[in-house]
């Protein structure tokens, strides 16, 4: 058997699609096909139920994925290795990042690396929901509170504060006090989760006001930009308005409030020990140096 061809079907299989395996393989989606059809053909037998969205495996496409798929990764671990040592890599990379990480720092962090690096490509996903590492196929995930179960592998890149934060002109036109007694009957603010169906996001820090806030979103440039117009009080991350304190556009309200002292951790999660290639590595360590 061809191992271009065994190589791309495990990929499709991993991928969830044909179209998914062409973006992390780097090819076009008639090879990826052709690959897949020459090495049905060779075997006489069908590895995959298409539909327009969506391949799952037949019961001897199962069977090959169960026998091929760890050689395959000790394969492509072994290329990557010998790479590493000629001072290269070849692969694509696909992380997750959050949708409301600071950007420019992000972009000049993957930036510098690919110039390090100019054999490896990086599919990033920008997203608030919690991706599935293993489903998903995510090398990398950047990820922003408490470390989850799924997570198997589980690296620290630094703690962050979340501040409590309202704009001089809110400030001076509301006539409540501001105390920690009275914050309750100010304007609001807060966050959830976007794949939490109750509401009630593990980022608890950021939910201020809880199911009484006045505006609630899965945004944090959307809070952000409340707060900036004079719409009341939320939590931020320090990150995310810290040009605006800077600035003077956003003030951190004095009060008395326990949530102000806690840290909160920014993290990287890989899916296990097995699947963090030299590549993974490389970047890990990129991330640790720029990002932490």
């Amino acid at each position: 058997m061809d191992l271009n061809q065994i190589r791309t079907f495990v990929e499709v299989v991993r991928a969830g699609s044909f179209a998914a395996a062409a973006r992390a393989l780097g090819l076009p989606r008639s090879t990826i096909s052709a690959r897949i059809n020459a090495l049905e053909d060779h075997l006489g037998t069908r590895l995959f139920k298409r539909t327009t969205r969506v391949v799952t495996l037949t019961v001897d496409g199962k069977m090959l994925y169960e026998s091929t798929s760890l050689s395959i990764d000790a394969l492509v671990a072994s290329e990557e290795k010998i790479g590493r040592g000629a001072g290269r890599f070849k692969r694509t990379l696909r992380i997750s990042v959050p949708a409301e990480y600071p950007q420019q720092q992000l972009a000049l962090s993957l930036l510098d690396f690919i110039v390090k690096h100019p054999e490896i490509n990086i599919e990033a996903q920008v997203t608030n929901r919690v991706t599935a590492l293993v489903e998903e196929n995510i090398d990398l995930a950047l990820r922003v509170g408490v470390p989850d179960s799924e997570s198997i592998v589980i690296r620290r890149l630094g703690d962050f504060s979340a501040v409590l934060v309202a704009s001089p002109d809110y400030l001076k036109a509301s006539s409540v006090p501001l105390r920690t007694e009275t914050l309750a009957e100010h304007m609001l603010n807060s966050y959830f989760v976007e794949d939490d169906p109750s509401r009630e996001s593990s980022l608890t820090f950021l939910t201020l006001g809880g199911r009484n806030a006045r505006i609630k979103t899965n945004s944090l440039e959307l809070l952000r930009q409340v707060c900036l117009s004079g719409g009341g009080i939320a939590y931020l991350p320090l990150p995310i308005c810290k040009n605006d304190l800077a600035e003077g556009k956003l003030v951190t309200l004095d009060i008395d409030e326990p949530k102000l002292a806690q840290q909160h951790r920014l993290y990287m999660a890989f899916p296990s020990h097995k699947d963090i290639l030299p590549a993974v590595g490389a970047l890990a360590e990129h991330f640790v140096k720029t990002l932490g």
